[in-house]
């Protein structure tokens, strides 16, 4: 993802961090779960948040787990099982009505979505999120959709451009979709590292930032209709978080960013939800400096009024 350093935090061939959870603190306070009965961490990942969550819920609290990534979920409930009471869901957040309705439950009391890329997407190479990946695939759900791999093969250079600078905002868009076809005309595209190679062969370095960060950005989201999900969730958020319940979103790129200020704004303006957050909230200078992949963190908090 776009600014959250994870690709360029370690270099190609050293083992990947353990992933850390941002901005814990910040999450608990704005979550607030005093007197929650139903919790729902939306992008669970390998249950960081969850972990957290768990610790300062109620007694018989109730924590909803959900991924969309069945292999990521697994990892959580290694993680999280046995520490409460749990209930887990390969599932989008934005089909949180479909799984409440399925576990019959009421609406939740809080609910948290953070939309950084795993670190556990970067570890497993033959998943294609990283640079170094001998594969190309890079869907969350690897039983539907298409992979990255296809898309580059198949794809009009006038439709991956539009990717890449719609969903990558890469100024380059036109000359990166220009190298992608011309290489495939010889070679097809098969890997993270295949591709990467190819961008950077042609595009210098600006300071530690590959020249293939916003191209791979681009590729994910597309692949998953990372922004589609979002704002389907957008749609049903006044609906589906009980009355003075909270909802709290953290995202790492300013296309995710924007669309949930202006949807958060919109309905605070009909009088269904109260802005918690002014102003966006970021990550201290201490947890940058202990977590560099934490610098491009953007925390914002509702609290429903209906």
């Amino acid at each position: 993802m776009q600014n959250t350093g994870t690709e360029d935090s370690f270099q190609a061939g050293q083992k990947a961090p353990v992933h850390q959870p941002v901005m814990v603190d910040e999450v608990l306070l704005y979550l607030n779960l005093k007197n929650a009965q139903l919790v729902v961490d939306g992008t669970c990942g390998e249950g960081g948040h969850s972990q957290a969550i768990l610790s300062h819920l109620p007694e018989n609290a109730t924590l909803l787990v959900m991924d969309r990534d069945q292999e990521v979920l697994e990892v959580a409930k290694g993680r999280l099982s046995g520490k409460g009471r749990i209930l887990f869901a390969n599932a989008s957040y934005a089909e949180l009505v479909d799984v409440l309705r399925s576990y019959k439950l009421s609406k939740p009391d809080a609910v948290l979505l953070d939309l950084g890329m795993s670190t556990y997407h970067i570890k497993e190479k033959e998943r294609g999120f990283s640079f170094d990946s001998p594969s190309l695939d890079m869907r969350y759900d690897r039983t539907r959709g298409i992979t990255a791999e296809d898309f580059l093969a198949e794809g009009s250079e006038e439709e991956i451009g539009r990717v890449l600078r719609d969903y990558g905002e890469e100024r380059k868009a036109k000359y990166i979709a220009r190298l992608i076809v011309k290489e495939r005309k010889h070679n097809r595209i098969t890997s993270g590292k295949q591709l990467a190679n190819l961008i950077e062969r042609h595009i210098r370095r600006q300071g530690r930032i590959h020249p293939a960060t916003c191209t791979f950005q681009a590729l994910r989201i597309y692949v998953n209709d990372e922004l589609d999900h979002l704002m389907r969730f957008l749609e049903i958020l006044p609906y589906v978080v009980a009355q003075r319940g909270r909802f709290v979103s953290i995202t790492f790129h300013s296309l995710e960013d924007r669309i949930v200020k202006n949807g958060m704004r919109e309905y605070a303006q009909k009088g269904y939800m109260r802005i918690l957050t002014k102003k966006v909230v970021r990550p201290s200078a201490d947890e940058v400096y202990k977590n560099p992949n934490s610098r491009s963190a953007r925390l914002r908090a509702v609290e429903m009024i209906i």
